[in-house]
């Protein structure tokens, strides 16, 4: 009896997990693809002013840099803009972690749709539950430390995840940096929180609907 409770509980920490990063990878990924976003900073800010670019040439050169970011098989970034060997490690690095954050994704979210087709009487779906609200409380405190200064929160997420100073852009060598403004980083970040909140909401919903009542 111990040990149908003990794999029950096993289950229900896996589909815990899963849903934590599938929600969380999901919300990565959505903004790190949301072109237009950039687009309306560019014509707000008129970005392509400061890298003396068009509209239209900044933006492709913007649409370069994310799907070099996105695409595996692509293995070298090529800009119209000049760019230092510094700032091209960066986006390397920065590749790097985007290819894991679509793995994460590819695998949660594979992981999840499995367990949704199998016997859901296995799964203590009210403890997910309350998972979900922990999710959301930790992403309150997110928010507060953002908004507090969202300068020093970028700063110290760029250490946790970047273990040298390459993302410190020179502007005379890595003119890019002078349109992608620090406000564009706090609206991407903006985005992440609200997109984070509804996938959480809409897990919530789902599954207090459908899958409590089994």
């Amino acid at each position: 009896m111990s040990g149908n409770k003990n794999k029950i509980a096993l289950r229900t920490i896996f589909i815990g997990i899963c849903g934590f990063f599938f929600i969380l990878s999901s919300s990565i990924f959505i903004t790190l693809n949301s072109i237009w976003l950039y687009r309306l900073f560019v014509a707000t800010l008129n970005l392509n002013e400061t890298v003396n670019l068009t509209v239209k040439g900044l933006m492709n050169e913007y649409h370069r840099i994310i799907l070099y970011l996105e695409l595996p098989w692509i293995h070298r970034l090529e800009t119209t803009l000049p760019m230092s060997n510094r700032a091209l490690m960066h986006f390397k690095d920065v590749k790097n972690l985007v290819i894991f954050n679509n793995g994460v994704l590819i695998f949660s979210l594979s992981s999840l749709i499995v367990i949704n087709s199998r016997n859901n009487y296995f799964i203590e779906w009210w403890k997910y539950l309350r998972a979900l609200r922990w999710n959301v409380l930790g992403m309150l405190l997110v928010v507060v430390l953002g908004s507090v200064n969202f300068n020093q929160t970028f700063i110290f997420f760029h250490r946790i995840f970047f273990h040298n100073d390459n993302w410190l852009f020179n502007p005379t060598f890595d003119p890019i940096i002078n349109a992608l403004p620090e406000s564009f980083f706090a609206a991407c970040f903006v985005e992440f929180v609200i997109v984070y909140m509804i996938m959480n909401l809409i897990v919530y919903v789902y599954v207090k609907k459908y899958k409590c009542k089994l």
